[in-house]
C-alpha cells in the first residue's frame, strides 16, 4: 500500500479525529483526518499541476515545527516526488523563511507563518505566493487519481542514502513499535527535528500507526509541562 492509499484508508476510519495538531501560544489549530486530506490535495496539486513537479523533480520543504510542514510534506510523497535536503539546488524550495540552502534556479514557494495559514500581503519579486496559490487548488488530488504515480517516492537524506516509501514505512513501524504506541493515541513532538525525523513523524507515522501528533511551535519556544499534557491528553512525548 502506498502513502496515497494509506492516507484515504485513514481518512475513512478518521474522518473527523484530529490527526494533526499545532500549538503556539495561544493558538491552536487542528487538522482532522479530512481537513488534513484537503490540505494535502490542495498542496498536492498545486506542486504538480502548477510547477509541474514531476516525480524525478527535487522538493526541499522547510518549515520547522509549523503545521503546515505536515501538510507540504505529506503532499510531496502523495504525489511521489522526491524529498531532499541535499546541497544541491532542488526544483523547488518550500520555505517560510529565509532558503537555508542553495535555491539558484529553484521555484522558491513562500508559505505563510500565520497560524490560520492566512496568505501573506506580499512576498520576495521571483517567489510564489503558496499560501495563496493553494486556496484556488481543488479538494481533490486529480494528479494522483487520474494518473496514477508509481510512488516509488525517495527519500534522500543529507549523507545521500535513498530511502523508498517502503523504508519510511518500515521504519515507521519499528518506531512505534519501540514507542509501544497504539492506534489512536496523541504524540507530543519536541523540537523541528532532522529532515528524515520531520519526513517520518508529520507524515508517515501518523498514517502508519494510526496516531495523532501534537506540534509544539519551537519559534515560540513552547516547552511541553503538565498542564499541556493534561488538556491535550498527551499518551507519548517525542524529543526530535
Amino acid at each position: 500500500m502506498n502513502y496515497w492509499q494509506a492516507l484515504q484508508r485513514d481518512v475513512r476510519d478518521r474522518a473527523g479525529t484530529p490527526i494533526v495538531t499545532w500549538i503556539s501560544g495561544q493558538n491552536r489549530i487542528e487538522l482532522s483526518g479530512t481537513s488534513f486530506n484537503n490540505a494535502i490535495c490542495k498542496a498536492g496539486n498545486f506542486l504538480v499541476d502548477e510547477l509541474e513537479a514531476a516525480q524525478s523533480s527535487l522538493v526541499r520543504i522547510e518549515l520547522g515545527s509549523h503545521w503546515q510542514s505536515a501538510v507540504w510534506n505529506s503532499a510531496a510523497i502523495a504525489a511521489g516526488l522526491n524529498l531532499t535536503d541535499a546541497a544541491e539546488p532542488p526544483y523547488v524550495f518550500v520555505t517560510g523563511g529565509v532558503p537555508s540552502a542553495n535555491s539558484d534556479m529553484s521555484t522558491i514557494v513562500r508559505i505563510s507563518s500565520h497560524p490560520l495559514g492566512v496568505p501573506d500581503s506580499q512576498v520576495a519579486d521571483g517567489e510564489v505566493n503558496g499560501s495563496l496559490a493553494v486556496r484556488s487548488q481543488p479538494d481533490q488530488f486529480f494528479a494522483v487519481e487520474q494518473a496514477p504515480y508509481t510512488f516509488s517516492s525517495t527519500q534522500i537524506d543529507g549523507d545521500s542514502s535513498f530511502l523508498t516509501f517502503a523504508d519510511l514505512q518500515e521504519q515507521s513501524r519499528e518506531i512505534v513499535s519501540e514507542l509501544a504506541a497504539l492506534p489512536g493515541q496523541r504524540v507530543a513532538l519536541i523540537g523541528q527535528g532532522s529532515h528524515l525525523e520531520r519526513c517520518l513523524w508529520h507524515s508517515v507515522i501518523p498514517v502508519e500507526g494510526a496516531l495523532s501528533i501534537v506540534l509544539l511551535d519551537q519559534d515560540q519556544s513552547l516547552e511541553i509541562d503538565e498542564s499541556i499534557i493534561r488538556q491535550e491528553r498527551i499518551d507519548h512525548v517525542v524529543v526530535l
